[in-house]
């Protein structure tokens, strides 16, 4: 897991080293401007870079180091706005889809004569089929004229490709059209918030009744889906017991409720602290001890296929532990 959170914080720094660069120079390069969009692309999802963090949250030396990356991008953009979000990036599509033109314009001008004389030669060919000519005039003909199509058809073939090329450089360079600083300021604003969490909470072990792997994992299953939407570390907190009032359960979807937390209590080794768990967060839910006693399990013949399929998912996880 750690893994995950090392490759985000490189990630981090290049994008700062990147930006660096850019106001340095007053100006973006066109790969540059992948990068930025890329660096957008790959965590514009914040529930996935959540789960990592929730993953890590015992790991406060990173944590911190990636907080300090997100702080000083977000002032980065904070003290360069008007610059950053008034570049043309469109000045960088014409610049980078253009590359092919001159090059086609100077095999255009060198293809003229070439297309000329194959067309004469095509001619002089296609005369010989009217009136008369000696068999030597003809072959000659002949001759001159494919070897004319010849270096024609083989420089109208370069002249093609080129128009491909330019044609899969312009399709390329549309994905990258969209100024993204902004966009990514947004994102870091939010995650400096919830890595300022992670930052100041100071865990003990001793407290968790569930490993974050598993937090992690069933958090990607059940939060705005049988639970309405939560903080990652919100969520772990309400696991663990160190918070309460948070969960609220969405619209029928009580069964999955009741199943997932049989799969949750169940794995708490220790008996008693598998009691005190389950009495405080029945509690919680506001759930009735002999209701969930009644509808925790799930009969695989009578139950429907979107409460298998939650089983499924659900038995998935708790049996990776």
């Amino acid at each position: 897991m750690i893994e995950e959170l090392k490759k985000i914080i490189l990630d981090y720094q290049e994008i700062n080293r990147l930006l660096d660069n850019i106001l340095i120079l007053r100006k973006i390069t066109f790969d540059q401007q992948v990068e930025i969009s890329n660096h957008f692309d790959k965590y514009s999802d914040s529930n996935q870079i959540s789960i990592v963090l929730l993953n890590n949250i015992n790991e406060t030396k990173f944590l911190k180091v990636l907080y300090a990356e997100v702080d000083q991008l977000v002032k980065s953009y904070n003290e360069n706005k008007i610059f950053l979000d008034g570049l043309n990036i469109k000045e960088l599509y014409y610049e980078y889809s253009g590359f092919y033109d001159n090059l086609i314009e100077q095999k255009k001008i060198s293809i003229n004569p070439i297309a000329n004389k194959f067309h004469e030669m095509k001619n002089n060919y296609n005369a010989t089929a009217y009136g008369s000519h000696k068999l030597e005039e003809i072959e000659k003909r002949k001759i001159e004229y494919y070897q004319a199509k010849e270096i024609y058809y083989d420089e109208k073939k370069e002249l093609d490709e080129l128009y491909d090329e330019k044609k899969e450089r312009e399709e390329y360079s549309l994905q990258f059209l969209k100024n993204r600083f902004n966009d990514i300021f947004e994102i870091n604003q939010s995650l400096k918030t919830e890595l300022s969490k992670y930052c100041q909470s100071n865990y003990d072990r001793n407290d968790f009744y569930f490993e974050m792997s598993l937090c992690g994992d069933v958090y990607k299953i059940v939060n705005d889906n049988i639970f309405y939407d939560l903080d990652p570390i919100v969520f772990y907190e309400s696991l663990n017991l160190l918070n309460s009032g948070f969960f609220k359960i969405k619209n029928e979807n009580r069964l999955k409720v009741y199943y997932l937390i049989r799969k949750l209590n169940n794995s708490i080794e220790d008996t008693e602290k598998k009691k005190v768990w389950l009495e405080k967060m029945l509690e919680n839910l506001e759930i009735k001890k002999s209701t969930y006693h009644s509808k925790s399990k799930i009969n695989n013949e009578t139950s429907s296929d979107t409460l298998m399929n939650f089983k499924k998912e659900i038995d998935k996880v708790f049996s990776k532990k």
